[in-house]
């Protein structure tokens, strides 16, 4: 028995960094289909460092199989190049789904108010350069191990 995707996603690299903007409600098969094409889109970094944004403005949360496989794709990712792993228009119950699925992993995330905030953080960052004062963001995840 086939089960349907759920969950629909636009994503695009620029500049060493991944854009995706997640839409709808998730199930399994949708977050791994959304990891395939992440995949592809990784190997063109050519192991340079890289970041992942992620979008939530129209998201509307996912199934707990989803919850549970949030934290291997964040260690996947940094496993492979990505220096940071940004969410962008995070809303209340948005964020508290990304405390639970990042509590205990090991790893942290940011979130922040706009895309443009978002990208302004991954130059800097990309750059080794410390975030712009300006730019406001909040740290999150398994904050004792960032």
């Amino acid at each position: 028995m086939t089960s349907t995707v759920h969950g629909d996603f636009s994503l695009h690299a620029e500049d060493n960094m991944l854009i995706a903007t997640l839409r709808g409600a998730w199930n399994l098969e949708g977050a791994l289909t959304y990891f395939s094409e992440l995949e592809g889109l990784v190997q063109s970094f050519d192991g340079q460092p890289w970041c992942r944004i992620v979008s939530y403005e129209d998201y509307d949360l996912h199934t707990p199989e989803v919850t549970a496989a949030l934290p291997r794709l964040a260690l996947w990712c940094q496993e492979h190049g990505c220096v940071q792993q940004l969410y962008v228009g995070c809303n209340l119950v948005d964020r508290e789904a990304l405390e639970f699925s990042y509590r205990d992993s090991g790893m942290g995330y940011v979130t922040c108010d706009t895309l443009e905030q978002a990208q302004t953080l991954c130059r800097a960052w990309l750059r080794n350069e410390k975030p712009p004062a300006n730019v406001e963001f909040r740290y999150g995840g398994d904050l004792k191990a960032v």
